[in-house]
């Protein structure tokens, strides 16, 4: 069993977890552990048994019944697909069907549930009142906490999962930082960068421009570096721009190592008055459009031009797209097909990290993992999906077997694939994970206050200061102090 972060598994849950939110912990696509995590980490852990059950012992898991995932895709995933495969050769096919089930082979194991993504928790929820839930959920911080201490819809995987086990690794950790009240609720799978600053080699060599990947892998890829090259590349041009992206602040934000909503002794926080996360959009608005015009003006279309700002990136008159791997997968790769460029157009590089810090801390994901929905007996299948998830996520064995189809699919080359790896790697960063999109039944925990949009408007249409915002502010801190009482 390999100890180090497999991409694979990270790319094929992109597919399946485009929704996903953040907060803090420590990384790895395989549960691996990191150094230092940083202020707004839940401390409550879990009680975790001592001593590692027998290697393998995964295999000794015996489901009897069929599973139901609930989610937001009319179809399987290539991950679902892949975990599949590994489920029906460690455990075979369970012979009961449960009731509801609609999958006609005799050898699928797992059955879809689908939702719109954004009334699936509401949905959910009446599934669960009914009586008759799914097994699972995609575990995406999309929804979570909210929906566990407001709706109640998931359960515990304390008694279930053994974080100890030696197939986690440091899972025990990476657990204890996403729980809620000392109760564990997500398995940590994985943990992957949620965004990446894409662009184009060839604009970096017209321009005379240092590559941003030898910057980071030299360890030199700093604030200061970008700030260097950004203002390089705008120099005295009009219509030139060295960042864009419909969440172009988010992997700078999160280089303070502090979550704009993140949590302390189970409860949630705000950040906002943090000096760190004010000193960085203090300096953010600096880049902005009533200064050094950096980053594009989305204030000039309302913050809603995505088509249109992407074709600047294409047309190479912006330096970075911010975005996550998946969006390469949707939409960058086709514009590299359909100009006919090579292979290696299009690189990314993690956001750079502040000058004299030795901690990267950046935005994170959970991936490849689910949540057990409440009701549901279906233990065993439950346990035994988890660990199919985890090998994929692990063994080299399991990987190997898709990587190639993967690759051709989504026209991932050895040198993406590597960087992929190395940016994810054990040590590479320090996750944060942050609770700012909170949804949990189709309408925003923060209602129309969505934390994430007043650093933006902050940054890009103001002075950095937070006063004209003190009344949103004000209610979003309402409701986080109203957090966990239910009605």
């Amino acid at each position: 069993m390999k100890r180090y972060l497999k991409l694979t598994a990270a790319l094929l849950s992109c597919m399946l977890l485009f929704g996903c939110t953040s907060t803090q912990v420590t990384i790895g696509q395989s549960t691996v552990s990191h150094s230092g995590a940083s202020d707004g980490v839940e401390s409550a852990s879990s009680a975790q048994s001592s001593e590692a059950e027998q290697k393998d012992s995964y295999k000794d898991i015996k489901p009897d019944t069929k599973l139901k995932i609930y989610t937001y895709t009319e179809e399987k995933s290539d991950s679902i697909k892949a975990a599949e495969e590994i489920f029906k050769e460690l455990y075979g096919v369970p012979k009961n069907t449960p009731e509801g089930y609609e999958a006609d082979e005799d050898d699928v194991v797992v059955q879809i549930v689908p939702s719109e993504p954004l009334a699936s928790i509401y949905y959910l929820l009446i599934f669960v009142q009914s009586g008759n839930p799914p097994d699972c959920y995609p575990a995406s911080l999309f929804s979570y906490p909210y929906s566990v201490e407001y709706e109640d819809l998931f359960e515990s995987v304390d008694d279930v999962l053994d974080f100890s086990d030696e197939l986690w690794n440091d899972g025990a950790y990476t657990a204890s930082a996403l729980a809620r009240e000392g109760k564990t609720y997500i398995p940590p799978v994985g943990v992957n960068i949620r965004y990446l600053l894409f662009y184009r080699t060839s604009v970096i060599k017209e321009h005379g421009l240092e590559d941003p990947w030898e910057l980071y892998e030299k360890g030199e890829w700093t604030w200061s570096k970008f700030v260097e090259m950004s203002e390089s590349f705008v120099g005295t041009q009009k219509n030139k721009y060295a960042v864009d992206g419909e969440q172009s602040l988010k992997p700078f934000l999160s280089t303070t190592g502090v979550p704009i909503i993140g949590t302390s002794n189970g409860k949630l926080v705000s950040n906002f008055k943090n000096p760190d996360i004010s000193e960085c959009v203090e300096m953010l608005t600096s880049y902005g459009a009533n200064q050094k015009m950096l980053f594009y003006p989305k204030q000039q279309y309302s913050f809603s031009a995505p088509s249109l700002q992407r074709s600047e990136w294409v047309e190479g008159n912006t330096l970075f797209y911010v975005q996550t791997i998946s969006y390469y997968e949707r939409l960058l790769r086709l514009y590299k097909n359909r100009e006919g460029r090579s292979d290696d157009e299009i690189a990314f590089v993690p956001s750079p990290t502040p000058d004299g810090k030795d901690t990267a801390y950046r935005e994170a994901y959970i991936s490849n993992s689910y949540m057990p929905v409440k009701g549901s007996e279906n233990k065993e299948a439950y346990k035994a999906w988890i660990y199919s998830n985890l090998l994929l996520t692990q063994d080299e064995s399991y990987r190997s077997r898709y990587i190639d189809s993967y690759k051709e699919k989504y026209d991932y080359t050895d040198e993406l694939i590597e960087r992929y790896e190395k940016v994810n790697a054990p040590g590479a960063f320090t996750p944060v994970f942050d609770y700012y999109e909170g949804y949990f039944d189709g309408r925003g925990f923060f209602n129309e206050h969505e934390p994430y949009l007043i650093f933006e408007r902050a940054c890009f249409c103001y002075d950095g200061s937070f006063e004209i915002y003190e009344e949103y502010i004000a209610e979003i801190e309402k409701e986080i102090d109203n957090y966990g009482k239910k009605e």
